[in-house]
């Protein structure tokens, strides 16, 4: 369970959002951030990459949040202030109880 002590950063959540067509046909879309909240942010130590195998082993980072309806695996965040960006790999609703959402998630390139 989080407590506000863990929550030491400051994260925008970003979901692109279809705003038309492009000359191709492909759909263009706009980065839009839906909210910003606290977070607690660790990378994940070697040993429990290789520990979790199939999508952890791709994970480079653990996110922990209260918990807030509509988080996507198609959606990122942003660490306020950084460009550092974490694509979403898997979202757990601890004990499905809608307190805290716990995402491992991937480091890419702002």
């Amino acid at each position: 369970m989080l407590t506000a002590g863990e929550m030491k950063h400051v994260v925008e959540y970003i979901e692109d959002e279809p705003n038309g067509r492009g000359t191709s046909g492909g759909v263009i879309s706009t980065p839009v951030v839906r909210w910003t909240g606290w977070a607690a942010l660790r990378p994940l130590s070697m040993r429990e990459v290789l520990a979790g195998g199939g999508q952890q082993a791709e994970s480079t980072h653990r996110l922990a949040i209260r918990y807030r309806p509509g988080v996507k695996p198609t959606g990122r965040f942003k660490l306020v202030g950084t460009d550092r960006v974490f694509e979403i790999v898997s979202i757990l609703n601890t004990e499905e109880r809608n307190v805290e959402l716990v995402i491992l998630a991937i480091e890419r390139g702002g």
